[in-house]
């Protein structure tokens, strides 16, 4: 005769609370996760922030091509904040030359200006 053990019923119920607990977490981080802008993947994890001028920022993995983002899609991949655009634009409806802009704005150059305007157009 041969004797099977079976695990107590406060065993079974314990593992499986734990694998639930693990799979709502996984969940939970794959709703939370955002838009990966170089590959458009939805798997993304938390990856530690950065320090920024305006604090820090919450950066992202994508976890399909590996790479790291932050969100800022307003200005992807640009150097100055769409608030500073958004300014020199509004100063040149107004009639201002690139150059009365840059020293209004200050640390912009007057060429980063004129592209702006060029690529953003008129408000």
């Amino acid at each position: 005769m041969v004797l099977i053990r079976i695990k107590p019923r406060r065993e079974i119920i314990k593992q499986l609370r734990a694998e639930n607990a693990e799979l709502r977490r996984i969940i939970k981080q794959i709703r939370n996760s955002t838009r990966c802008p170089y590959c458009a993947a939805t798997i993304s994890i938390k990856n530690g922030t950065r320090n920024t001028e305006k604090g820090f920022i919450q950066r992202y993995k994508c976890l399909s091509c590996n790479k790291k983002f932050s969100l800022r899609q307003e200005s992807f991949r640009m150097r100055h904040d769409s608030d500073l655009i958004n300014k020199a634009r509004r100063l040149h409806k107004k009639g201002l030359t690139t150059r009365e802009i840059q020293k209004e704005i200050g640390s912009v150059s007057h060429v980063a200006i004129h592209r702006w305007i060029k690529n953003f157009g008129d408000i």
